[in-house]
């Protein structure tokens, strides 16, 4: 059989009389021949001659030799030589061989039928219209190859049959991936019709090779299933069988360089061999030979894939259940709106029918967790860079830009500061020794305001004023004087001190729903998780220092393993038992808003993307023409948005109509030449609850991702992740949720319903345990 046979392997020696078995192994000169030196004298027999069936069946029908006729002849031949095998005596040398083997380990017969039945629809499929049809064929070829080397290798829990199976389908994908100039020579082609056509690519273009943007970005989602399937399977092994898969573990280790390879080739197996050197496989063989001798030598845990239900499809949401997806978990995502983002979302503008999304979001370069999930999932390219950091800064005294240049850290940093004229040189003294001593650990008081430790830390009121209080605005979302010292520091500490490109600004091309949510939606519909829209959470059963299952508006009861909650605290409040400690800290917390003036003028205003406004109540100027992507625009207008952070009462008490007035007005003051400019139209999002408020006496109620049930976990902005509320501490928290909720161990019965509905029971497909 091919490489994508799976696990079996050509050894070095021949035992007794197998010479049919051991010539057809040597001829096939396959990657898979790596792993055998590691097997036991008679298993390395067993495995050559079982490899060898599989080989020549496999050669039948790839042959460019015989006919078709000859070809389903020769299948035939098989299927009834493996009947003989179990009932008389068969007609082939390789088959007496064989029956060797059967005989010894009490082979099944039905799952050798399936291999050659899955060889079989190489002559009569060469297409597969969805990802089950695959499936099945990934099964019998690989799958079942797994489930017959298992019997060899002398396995005997009942996991290791999924975990045959699981790291069956994972090579194939792998070989698939690999394999497709080789296949399209065949023309065959083994991805699911219906993912080519949702990606906008043809069979055509396929088979001849085109290669393209969406075909890499195609690719990619491959590899990523193939990942999860890798993952999934190494959680199935089981302690008391994994000396016995020493040798499927040095293939798995193979495969997984090799799937490396193709993405260090980006994806392009159309012009790349992918083909790993002897050094490659022998570091791969090398680290599972050193894993299983230190793995002997330590008490074995056994965590097999859980069932993890996911509240809440935000970006905490998202990235928790990308991660589990990662660690290969299956994943329930429960989202109540109709498509996924939460907070950070899009919609159309009602009239212009343009792209908007709810309160424009910044992202930096220190948002190393952000950042690391959109360059996994493709989504580079919806990015707008700032890089190095440019901002124009507009007052009552002048123009000034922060601009860092094409420098070193922290060179970046020092000359940007001299560069802005909004300081002095005692300022920029002042702010030297302030970083200085940053770096040297010096963190403020907990029950410090930023304010208070700014002026302890002898921060002049222009370095306050031109420094300080913008860039605690936009990260926290509070003033100075409210927002807490230690979360102020860690902003400080993450973007000033960082590397040069931890500086940089970078802005969504796109709308926000459209970052990144469409492709770890398709990742996890992929890998076989559940997605629910529009199904809104409204109770919780827990019982015995667990959460049992929760219940949907709809009348759908969901059970699993674990939960992670992403939902904002003050929903999740609202859903707790009375007086537990977790519903107080939601209680504790409040809320700090953001507005956001959407507006369209006949005429350019300024030529920067990104203009900062001091002694204003209006802090942010966005030039949306200059980093949205054109098509998202309305067109001759010019697109605009204006941010105010943490606005005070008086401004929020003002109309949508005052406020747009009174945003105009300041930008016609501190931009002169805009009073040329005609007013189009004008679009208020108010986000009441933007963020938490976090002030020093909140911050003490932001809760970890533990909670009082053991398999219960939390993520979203408003944890304790040591960030303030933005992306990149929604992501950082999804996934350090994920990661606890993988590191918990299963203890007692898993549950055996996935959801109820109208009180009908669905089981759920559950390994046993």
């Amino acid at each position: 059989m091919k490489e994508r046979s799976g696990y079996v392997i050509c050894p070095k020696q021949r035992m007794n009389n197998s010479w049919i078995g051991q010539s057809v192994t040597s001829r096939s000169k396959s990657n898979l021949a790596l792993s055998f030196f590691c097997l036991p004298r008679e298993q390395k027999w067993a495995m050559t001659v079982f490899y060898a069936f599989c080989r020549v069946i496999d050669d039948i029908v790839d042959s460019t030799v015989l006919s078709l006729q000859e070809k389903k002849e020769g299948i035939s031949f098989w299927k009834k030589e493996i009947e003989r095998i179990y009932t008389s005596m068969p007609s082939s040398p390789l088959g007496k061989e064989l029956r060797e083997v059967v005989i010894k380990w009490n082979l099944p017969q039905d799952i050798l039928q399936e291999i050659i039945l899955g060889v079989e629809m190489d002559i009569t499929q060469s297409r597969y219209k969805t990802f089950e049809e695959l499936s099945l064929y990934c099964y019998r070829v690989a799958g079942a190859v797994g489930l017959i080397s298992i019997e060899i290798f002398g396995c005997s829990h009942s996991i290791s049959k999924e975990y045959a199976i699981t790291l069956g389908k994972a090579f194939q994908l792998t070989n698939i991936l690999r394999d497709v100039p080789k296949d399209s020579a065949y023309g065959r082609i083994y991805f699911p019709l219906e993912e080519l056509e949702e990606h906008g690519i043809s069979e055509k273009e396929l088979l001849d090779l085109k290669w393209s943007l969406k075909i890499r970005e195609f690719f990619r989602f491959q590899y990523l299933r193939a990942k999860h399937y890798f993952a999934k399977s190494s959680k199935l092994i089981h302690p008391s069988d994994r000396p016995k898969l020493l040798a499927a573990e040095i293939m798995s280790a193979v495969y997984r360089a090799i799937l490396e390879k193709i993405r260090t080739k980006q994806f392009n197996v159309f012009h790349h061999s992918i083909r790993l050197s002897k050094s490659q496989k022998l570091a791969s063989i090398f680290k599972v030979l050193v894993t299983n001798f230190f793995d002997r030598r330590r008490e074995q845990s056994f965590s097999p894939p859980k069932k993890i239900v996911v509240l809440g499809g935000g970006f905490a949401g998202l990235s928790a259940a990308i991660e589990l997806n990662n660690l290969g978990h299956d994943v329930v995502l429960l989202e109540s709106k109709s498509m996924l983002g939460g907070r950070a979302g899009s919609f159309k503008h009602p009239r212009l029918g343009e792209t908007i999304d709810t309160g424009q979001h910044v992202m930096m370069g220190c948002y190393h967790h952000t950042l690391g999930l959109i360059e996994k999932l493709g989504c580079c390219s919806k990015l707008f860079w700032i890089d190095p950091i440019k901002i124009a800064f507009l007052s009552n005294k002048n123009y000034s830009v922060l601009a860092a240049g094409q420098l070193p850290a922290p060179l970046h940093l020092l000359v940007a500061l001299l560069r802005y004229s909004q300081l002095n040189f005692g300022d920029w003294v002042r702010a030297f020794s302030f970083l200085l001593s940053l770096l040297l650990a010096d963190k403020p008081l907990e029950q410090e305001t930023a304010s208070q430790w700014l002026k302890r830390k002898n921060q002049s009121p222009s370095l306050i004023r031109s420094l300080w209080e913008p860039l605690c605005l936009a990260a926290l979302n509070l003033p100075l004087e409210e927002a807490a010292a230690p979360l102020f520091y860690e902003v400080v500490r993450k973007t000033l001190l960082g590397k040069r490109k931890d500086l940089s600004l970078v802005l969504s091309r796109v709308g926000l729903g459209d970052l990144f949510s469409k492709e770890c939606e398709r990742l996890l519909k992929m890998c076989g998780s559940n997605i629910y829209l529009k199904s809104t959470v409204c109770s919780m059963e827990f019982e015995n220092g667990y959460l049992k299952a929760v219940r949907t508006t709809e009348g759908k009861i969901f059970s699993g393993d674990c939960f992670i909650s992403t939902l904002p605290w003050h929903t999740l409040g609202s859903l707790l038992p009375e007086k537990s400690p977790l519903k107080e800290h939601c209680r504790s917390l409040k809320q700090s808003p953001i507005l956001s003036l959407y507006f369209w003028v006949d005429r350019p205003l300024t030529n920067e993307p990104v203009i900062g406004f001091l002694d204003s109540p209006v802090q942010w100027l966005f030039a949306r023409n200059l980093f949205v992507d054109s098509s998202l625009l309305s067109f001759p207008l010019y697109s605009y948005v204006a941010v105010i952070s943490a606005p005070p009462q008086d401004i929020l008490s003002l109309s949508s109509k005052e406020i747009e007035n009174m945003v105009w007005k300041e930008i016609n003051r501190l931009i002169p030449s805009s009073k040329e400019a005609r007013f189009c139209q004008g679009f208020l999002f108010k986000a009441i609850g933007a963020t938490p408020k976090f002030d020093p006496e909140s911050l003490k109620h932001r809760p970890g991702p533990a909670t009082q049930w053991k398999n219960f976990f939390l993520a979203g902005d408003w944890t304790a992740t040591g960030l303030p509320a933005t992306i990149e501490g929604a992501i950082l928290s999804g996934k350090t949720a994920a990661q606890h909720a993988d590191s918990l161990p299963l203890t007692g019965a898993p549950p055996t319903i996935l959801f109820e509905e109208n009180n009908s029971e669905i089981p759920l497909k559950k390994i046993p345990l």
